[in-house]
């Protein structure tokens, strides 16, 4: 059974309706479904702006697509070192599903959880993943 939140973002994704105004509530169920709730204000915003310029239909679609992704078969030809890094309020793919990812990459750890992260982790804490990419290169590319 998947959390509400999981199910809300699903049906999200999907979606073809355009989001209604950029206003308080608007930006309280965006943040809802792809931020966690201590986000910084600004990365709040530019989300919220990345999203309602995107095309409703495109969106819809796109959400169609992800969600029958199958991507076992590709992780698991993965062949260079990889960090799996998952948002513990990541209501779009949450941690389970990083755990599944990293059971699947051949040579992954077990996923860094980060408490209290979203979907848009980039946003969320860009400096910590630059750090993880660049502990990945330290280790693993010579000159």
């Amino acid at each position: 059974k998947r959390p509400l939140g999981t199910v809300a973002a699903k049906t999200f994704l999907q979606a073809p309706l355009p989001l209604g105004p950029r206003n308080a509530a608007t930006t309280a169920a965006l943040k809802f479904i792809t931020m966690g709730k201590d986000s910084d204000p600004r990365m709040v915003r530019l989300c919220v702006r990345m999203v309602h310029e995107c095309n409703g239909i495109v969106r819809g679609r796109w959400g169609a697509v992800m969600n029958q992704l199958d991507v076992d078969h590709s992780a698991s030809r993965i062949t260079v070192p990889t960090a799996v890094v998952a948002g513990t309020a990541d209501k779009m793919t949450p941690p389970w599903h990083a755990h599944h990812m990293a059971s699947v990459i051949p040579g992954a750890d077990l996923p860094m959880e980060i408490q209290g992260v979203g979907h848009m982790g980039p946003l969320e804490m860009p400096e910590f993943l630059a750090e993880q990419v660049g502990k990945l290169a330290n280790e693993h590319v010579t000159t």
